[in-house]
């Protein structure tokens, strides 16, 4: 028995998983009222089609801006839910969690990847991406502080400096470990 179900675009992690989970109790109480028809028709698995998702480890939680703004935006979508996905600040110690996305699009300007700027008008924060592209960005959240806004943290971060930009970093595990 098997069951196609499209994956809305901009899904999350929790909502689609809840989703899939109903979805699943249903399957369950379809295939033990037809069981007999079922098992008639069962084949076995292709072992060689099996594929196994990699253990998530603290690496992968890390954003690396070389990547393509969708591939950042998807990795967001698949993790900020349980485990959250971050980089650094320039100092190379700060930690900055990316709370909501919301989507990719068209830089304003051209960036190095990892240029984080905060665009007033839309009150949102973007950060540039290996593709020209960027990431847009609904609220953020700094390591031992609370989650805020893209304004809030210009407010602090940029000071009021129209147009200021930093530069986020991925650090290296060996990197971190030296403090």
């Amino acid at each position: 028995m098997t069951t196609l179900q499209p994956v809305p675009p901009n899904a999350t992690y929790l909502p689609l998983a809840t989703q899939l989970a109903e979805l699943g109790a249903e399957a369950v109480v379809e295939a033990l009222g037809s069981y007999e028809g079922l098992l008639a028709k069962a084949a076995t698995q292709d072992e060689a089609a099996v594929t196994k998702a990699p253990k998530i480890t603290k690496e992968m939680l890390q954003i690396r801006w070389e990547a393509p703004a969708e591939e950042v935006y998807r990795l967001w979508r698949a993790l900020s839910d349980t485990f959250g996905v971050h980089s650094f600040l320039p100092d190379g110690k700060t930690r900055i969690k990316l709370v909501r996305l919301e989507g990719f699009g068209e830089a304003a300007q051209r960036d190095e990847p990892g240029t984080m700027r905060f665009l007033p008008r839309q009150k949102l924060l973007t950060v540039a991406c290996g593709d020209g592209r960027c990431v847009l960005v609904g609220a953020v959240q700094l390591e031992g502080r609370r989650a805020q806004s893209p304004q809030d943290f210009a407010n602090g971060y940029f000071r009021g400096q129209t147009g200021a930009a930093i530069r986020l970093l991925h650090v290296t595990p060996a990197a971190a470990s030296q403090d």
